[in-house]
């Protein structure tokens, strides 16, 4: 992924995650795919929720 320039952000098997800029702040895109409660960073995902975060630990 390195060599190919891939941005990839870890979690939870289950939760996508896309991180996105917009002028100087960034955003994860969260969905959770999965019938279970997750965590990202400590946001709390209910089953099948998709969430837009500001990321606040740049």
């Amino acid at each position: 992924m390195k060599q190919q320039h891939i941005e990839h952000t870890e979690s939870e098997e289950g939760i996508e995650v896309y991180p996105r800029k917009l002028g100087e702040k960034s955003y994860y895109f969260l969905m959770n795919h999965t019938q279970e409660v997750k965590v990202f960073k400590d946001i709390v995902l209910q089953p099948y929720e998709s969430r837009v975060v500001e990321n606040r630990h740049q």
